[in-house]
């Protein structure tokens, strides 16, 4: 048989890929600045089995095996390490120098502002000045009295659903009720405009396009490789954006709607708005204020769901402690116009209880990705050479024996006061590895109007419902839902009635 031209070009092509490909598996393996650290080789020599795993929505999970595995620092890719160690959160988050990778920090196609979540060292700290003031405590009790008016609004719809029914109980899917009061919420506070979920009860369009989080990942994965990200954007039709052209037009009507006027009352725009009449130079632009917006907007909505239904669903799970909370509650609280933040504040266990669901169902289990900078960088002890990827995953950090007793179980106690002595079975838990809103200088912005939410939402619900589990259902492991970027939540149905006072806590 002949042997063409073509067949030589193509056998040589083939070889150069191989040999390129085998190199670089023997360099990653053996000669690269990381190969000191544990992990599986297959991680260790090529980035694929972490992507296979995040677009599988596993990826937290396998990282928290791999620590099982190999101890607390692992290394999970050919560049990048994951520590467990809570001294890694000071040497990596405290330090402003480490930014975001530019593959986790990246804008929409089309998009040329940044937000703090992929702004640049300069830029995320002007932004974070402007927007500093809008979720500090003095703003956020200025905003309660706009999170009590949607959480009104939820009890009105939750009460009509039992009025609805003959038998004076209604079976809903709180993840979604409780999805709603946040969307509005932070509509509300970010655009001075509601989404109307809670008064449609329906999602806005605009929320069912930026809640695609597996399709956010998945152009993450693809950034990994230039030439594969380029190729698709040359053949993707501009139908396939539409989506996302329409959620960003939103926006945009969103905040020249607001700009436009003033509300009857503050809002985080407000604070924005003074920022950039007193200090224009340091100002927001219109596109900036528009991406922070949006950031705001989606990190304020579904982190917030993701930890109420966490809360619920261990509760649910969990009689003792159900009680518990439900008749602290109660007793504080004659009428419900005595539930404040100020007033739920000081209960130990409403916030023993919203601790541990932070702890054992984080809202964002992976971890925080950050680029080492140049020069290098000690973490844990060890030198880890400039350019590499660190983060402390909080799944697999607060679902460690190394850091906490009895990890995989729901237990409020361990945050109670009461139960820091020597004698107490809790005594070994390392609570400095325990930081769900990160620490630092990117740390959450928003945290302290986040336990407002949290507090107010839980407290409301738990004061006007006896919730339980509906006969014939069992709530499924909360490990079954996949994570992409946050939980990827299942229906929580539970059956409501009216709250009657002389008992407490789910009929079982």
């Amino acid at each position: 048989m002949a042997i063409t031209v073509g067949d030589n070009v193509w056998s040589y092509a083939v070889a150069v890929v191989l040999g390129y490909l085998t190199t670089s598996a023997i360099y990653n393996a053996y000669f690269h600045p990381l190969a000191k650290f544990r992990g599986p080789k297959l991680w260790s020599i090529s980035r694929i089995p972490f992507i296979k795993h995040m677009l599988a929505g596993t990826l937290p999970y396998r990282i928290k095996d791999l620590h099982d595995q190999y101890g607390s620092i692992v290394r999970v890719a050919p560049d990048e390490l994951s520590f467990i160690d809570s001294t890694a959160w000071k040497d990596i988050y405290l330090q402003k120098a480490f930014i975001r990778p530019k593959v986790w920090g990246s804008r929409p196609p089309g998009v040329e502002a940044h937000n703090v979540i992929s702004a640049p060292v300069a830029d995320h700290t002007r932004f974070r000045k402007v927007l500093q003031p809008a979720f500090s405590e003095k703003a956020v009790r200025q905003h309660e009295p706009t999170i009590e008016r949607y959480v009104d609004l939820l009890i009105g719809r939750l009460e009509e659903a039992i009025q609805g029914s003959k038998q004076n109980t209604a079976t809903v899917d709180l993840v979604q009720w409780i999805n709603f009061t946040t969307f509005d919420i932070i509509g509300d506070l970010g655009w001075g405009s509601s989404f109307r979920c809670l008064e449609d009860t329906s999602y806005h369009p605009w929320i069912k396009v930026v809640l695609h989080f597996k399709a956010v990942l998945v152009a993450t994965s693809i950034k990994y490789y230039p030439w594969v990200e380029a190729f698709l954007m040359s053949i993707t039709p501009k139908s396939a954006m539409a989506d996302l052209e329409q959620a960003l037009a939103t926006a945009h009507s969103k905040v020249k709607d607001r700009l436009s006027r003033e509300p009857d009352h503050p809002d985080i725009m407000t604070h924005v708005i003074e920022h950039n009449k007193l200090s224009p130079e340091t100002g927001l632009s219109q596109g900036e204020i528009e991406a922070n917006s949006m950031a705001i907007v989606v990190a304020g909505s579904e982190t917030l769901t993701t930890a109420l239904a966490g809360a619920l669903h261990h509760l649910l799970k969990d009689p003792k402690a159900f009680k518990t909370v439900v008749d602290e509650i109660r007793a504080n609280s004659e009428s419900e116009d005595q539930i404040t933040a100020a007033s739920l504040a000081s209960l130990p266990y409403l916030t023993a209880v919203l601790n541990e669901t932070l702890r054992i169902s984080p809202p964002l289990p992976d971890g925080l990705r950050r680029e080492v900078p140049k020069g290098g960088a000690i973490i844990c002890g060890h030198m880890i050479p400039e350019k590499m990827t660190v983060s402390v995953p909080c799944w697999a950090t607060f679902q460690s024996k190394s850091n906490f007793v009895s990890p995989d179980v729901f237990l409020p106690e361990r945050w109670l006061s009461e139960h820091q002595g020597d004698d107490s079975p809790y005594k070994n838990d390392n609570k400095s590895s325990f930081h769900p809103f990160s620490m630092g200088p990117h740390n959450c912005i928003g945290q302290t109007l986040a336990w407002v939410e949290m507090r107010i939402i839980l407290s409301r619900l738990l004061w006007n419902f006896d919730i339980e589990v509906p006969d014939g259902k069992v709530l499924p492991s909360w490990t079954q839902q996949k994570i992409y970027w946050t939980w990827e939540k299942q229906s929580l149905d539970v059956q409501l009635k009216k709250a009657t006072r002389s008992t407490s806590g789910p009929v079982r």
